[in-house]
């Protein structure tokens, strides 16, 4: 589905899906908001299915209301495209970084970018863990800026 909207959480809890079948890979709670990628034109399709866990109040906003706002504060208008900016160049970091792995090479463009867009951007910090050796995985990082450090066994690899 194109996005015009994006959607805030007043309160509730709603899951966010990448993919049928698969486990949820965020779960929004009050004050959380969803489909902003659309409405800024950082993508042009919906990349997430968001279902409701709860009785959810949602508050809405058009891509039209969006770029009348703008229009009566510039100011405001130059903040959020700064933003989408650079949620563009974090898409296109993955791109690139997607289009370089071995594991990838061969595969059509239009392929890859629809890997992207259906990948999450999630910060990390420093000391915290990515992966835990041992448990279950069911996703693929990309890391687009950063450094981790990768051990195996307790031993640095």
């Amino acid at each position: 589905e194109e996005g015009t909207e994006m959607f805030f959480l007043v309160w509730g809890r709603c899951s966010v899906f990448r993919g049928k079948g698969m486990p949820p890979v965020k779960v929004c709670t009050e004050g959380d908001c969803f489909g902003q990628l659309e409405l800024l034109g950082v993508c042009t399709a919906r990349t997430s299915t968001v279902r409701c866990d709860t009785v959810c109040a949602v508050r809405m906003l058009s891509r039209k209301s969006l770029l009348d706002a703008v229009r009566r504060f510039p100011d405001a208008g130059k903040q959020l495209e700064k933003l989408a900016e650079a949620h563009g160049y974090s898409r296109l970091a993955a791109h690139q970084e997607l289009s370089k792995m071995e594991l990838l090479r061969g595969f059509s463009s239009e392929f890859v970018q629809t890997l992207v867009d259906r990948m999450y951007e999630q910060p990390f910090f420093f000391g915290q863990t990515l992966i835990e050796e041992g448990e279950q995985g069911r996703h693929m990082y990309v890391l687009v800026r950063g450094e981790v450090e990768v051990s195996k066994c307790g031993k640095r690899a």
